[in-house]
């Protein structure tokens, strides 16, 4: 993600509803990123392991560490960064995601 010009803020960011994998920002916008990554098909592709339920604890986190934290950001998105590692390494970065 730094080399699309985003700034890390934090890595793992652990809250009483859940976890952010990363929260980075990029220009006046704050990124909730949450990554999944599957080697097999076993559970299924990587994308479709994150569900409303998932997303809702995603957004509780996020908006805790807006409360929390001494800038504000004019947005704020959910992206998701899902890895499949079988047959061939695919990454898809989805951009703001609607719960």
């Amino acid at each position: 993600m730094k080399n699309k010009g985003y700034n890390i803020i934090s890595e793992n960011y652990r809250t009483r509803f859940g976890e952010i994998d990363i929260i980075a920002e990029k220009s006046d916008t704050i990124i909730f990123v949450e990554v999944k990554y599957r080697t097999n098909k076993n559970f299924g592709r990587a994308e479709e392991s994150i569900n409303s339920f998932k997303l809702e604890r995603i957004k509780s986190s996020a908006l805790h560490f807006l409360k929390t934290c001494k800038k504000n950001y004019k947005n704020f998105r959910i992206d998701i960064v899902a890895i499949n590692n079988f047959e061939e390494l695919k990454i898809n970065h989805y951009k703001n995601i609607e719960i």
